[in-house]
């Protein structure tokens, strides 16, 4: 029998589980044979290696709409097309919901804690955001941020989302999108906290309401936050102009100049007054919400190449997880910036957060 998958991520891709009890293991491990052919994968399954279990299909659409379709593997018996199978003896389920209780064999160890610690901390850090906004009466507006909305709806539905994908480097890029965004809410909801904000209002909205209107890569703040006759600005995932990302011409030299990846987009900016300058910031933020084996290689480059173009009055960096590398420490430490390590729900790190920066 052959199965092949659409490698196109959660936009129009389409992957084979196979369900073992209630685990999803990928259909790589059934097979003898495996043909890559740019975006398809053909993989060569004997029968009796499934005989009997049932085959769980995750088809994305080309919106990053899932439904996952389960099918008796003696479904796919009579099938002349390696893209079909006896749809009468299967079931489609686009309502998540109905898939809770399943687990997919990940077999790798950060992988693994990363998930744990979205059930264990991600449910309390949304519910956090959710009562920072009720209390201020400020609703949170998102583009086309398809996974952070699922993540947010149900801490469950977003890890079937990312975990349904074909591989673990995919998997912890979804995860890392996802749960990074929720990061950095929850770490604006706290300096705003710090600060005393009284209100938010969103400057460019014809309406008076209060809202944080979040777009990746915009030249202009989320939101304005009030605390008496002051304003701040709060920017999320900035960049100095819209297609900066694309067009460097107008970036300074050091940047454009640069061969590979340009660090542009730091996670949050916090200026005091109602302009949307992000030029020598009072507080520029790094977050980090995967362990610190994934991203200590780049982090000082990254933090570097920001001062560099930002100029922040003051540079922090806040990691979920505790940061391993004593000599990544020092070096940061040696830029001036402020580390923060453990920023979780129910940390002192969060204590020592709202202690280590001041906005007068």
């Amino acid at each position: 029998m052959a199965f092949v998958e659409e490698w196109r991520s959660s936009r129009g891709g389409m992957y084979y589980y196979v369900r073992e009890g209630n685990i999803l293991r990928r259909i790589e491990h059934y097979a003898i044979e495996v043909v890559r052919s740019k975006e398809l994968v053909k993989y060569v399954v004997p029968f009796e290696r499934i005989s009997n279990k049932t085959i769980c299909i995750y088809l994305f659409s080309h919106r990053g709409n899932l439904c996952v379709t389960e099918c008796p593997a003696e479904a796919f018996l009579r099938s002349k097309e390696t893209w079909s199978y006896d749809h009468k003896l299967c079931v489609k389920r686009c309502d998540l919901r109905e898939l809770k209780g399943l687990e997919f064999e990940l077999k790798n160890p950060i992988l693994e804690r990363i998930v744990e610690d979205a059930r264990k901390y991600f449910n309390v850090i949304i519910k956090e955001i959710k009562e920072y906004s009720e209390s201020l009466g400020f609703t949170i507006v998102f583009g086309s941020a398809r996974s952070v909305r699922t993540f947010l709806e149900d801490i469950e539905l977003g890890l079937i989302r990312c975990l349904g994908l074909p591989t673990n480097e995919r998997r912890f890029k979804c995860l890392d999108v996802a749960l990074a965004w929720i990061y950095e809410i929850w770490v604006i909801s706290l300096a705003a906290k710090s600060i005393g904000i009284q209100q938010f209002k969103y400057q460019y909205s014809a309406s008076s309401r209060q809202t944080w209107e979040i777009k990746q890569g915009s030249p202009y703040p989320i939101t304005y936050g009030i605390r008496g006759n002051q304003y701040y600005a709060f920017f999320l995932e900035p960049q100095p102009y819209a297609i900066a990302h694309i067009d460097p011409r107008y970036l300074p030299e050091l940047v454009k100049s640069k061969t590979g990846r340009r660090y542009i987009r730091p996670d949050i900016i916090i200026n005091k007054g109602m302009q949307h300058r992000m030029e020598n910031p009072d507080l520029l933020i790094e977050c980090k919400v995967m362990p610190s084996v994934l991203w200590s290689k780049e982090v000082s480059t990254q933090l570097k190449e920001y001062v560099s173009l930002y100029k922040p009055k003051n540079t922090m960096l806040v990691s979920f997880h505790e940061i391993v590398d004593q000599s990544l420490k020092r070096t940061l430490e040696s830029m001036g910036v402020i580390i923060i390590e453990n920023l979780k729900p129910g940390e002192q790190a969060i204590k020592v957060f709202k202690k280590s920066y001041e906005i007068n």
